[in-house]
């Protein structure tokens, strides 16, 4: 999910066997902007409700390997909330995960570097929200007011937003489709460890898809024009972008880059959040 990035650029990242560039693995997810953007809180109608019978079938601290994918009473052990110093799992937190993989990497599943780069920007985000859900529904209010969505899924005026709603309010959407019964089961892989989230992959924090690697785009014209996030560039406290002697911007360096479909790249990066 990138605040700059069509939709349809941002659904393509993953991580795993595939090699990067130079890099054992990856990580990060796109958010909003930085500096003096401030974070705003999810409004009340903006999240679904679960129903009752589905938050006491999940039973977040029991351990179990034979799940089906798509059975909201899976049982999990968090095992990777101490390695990321995760708050404490709710069964929200575990649909809000899938739901986020479904909205950016369903066309990745299969993609080990990108799957990973992005759960780990949402469990990086989770330390400072306060749970995972609130950091995938986190949103960013820019100097001139625009409000976005770190993760755009999950913005109402996205074009995914509809498929994400439709199976996190219906259970019958759930068991039926065998694309959210992969994004499910790899939540629950993530959170009980089965799924390994390796350095530097595991820092990333921020992350973007495009064809145009933003090293090479120095201008501001030409960071606009190719529609590159803020965060790839070095800014300072004031929330202005840092400039050479050129007046150029400063590229920040990725922790690692990875390809996707359509040829294009996923670019992870970690901004020390």
């Amino acid at each position: 999910m990138d605040v700059s990035t069509p939709v349809s650029d941002v659904a393509i990242l993953s991580r795993s066997p595939p090699t990067f560039e130079n890099l054992e693995s990856l990580a990060v997810l796109a958010l909003g902007g930085l500096g003096v953007l401030a974070i705003a809180a999810p409004r009340p109608h903006e999240t679904e409700k679960i129903s009752r019978n589905e938050q006491s079938n999940i039973e977040i601290l029991a351990q179990t390997d034979l799940i089906p994918p798509y059975s909201l009473e899976a049982k999990i052990d968090t095992a990777n909330q101490k390695a990321f110093n995760l708050p404490e799992i709710t069964p929200k937190d575990t649909l809000y995960l899938a739901a986020a993989i479904l909205g950016e990497a369903s066309g990745e599943t299969n993609n080990p570097q990108y799957i990973q780069g992005v759960i780990s920007s949402i469990f990086n985000r989770a330390k400072d929200e306060g749970s995972i859900k609130r950091a995938i529904l986190g949103k960013t209010i820019q100097p001139n007011g625009e409000v976005v969505y770190h993760y755009t899924p999950f913005d109402p005026r996205d074009p995914n937003y509809p498929r994400v709603m439709r199976f996190l309010n219906s259970e019958t959407a759930r068991k039926r489709d065998p694309t959210w019964k992969q994004c499910y089961s790899l939540a629950i892989n993530a959170l009980n460890g089965t799924l390994k989230i390796e350095h530097p992959l595991s820092s990333a924090t921020h992350f973007f898809v495009g064809g145009y690697n933003p090293q090479q785009y120095l201008k501001g014209s030409d960071a606009r024009r190719k529609g590159f996030p803020s965060f790839a560039y070095e800014m300072g406290d004031s929330g202005k972008f840092v400039l050479d002697a050129n007046k150029n911007r400063i590229p920040l360096k990725p922790v690692g880059v990875v390809p996707v479909s359509n040829g294009k790249k996923a670019f992870f990066y970690n901004l020390g959040n």
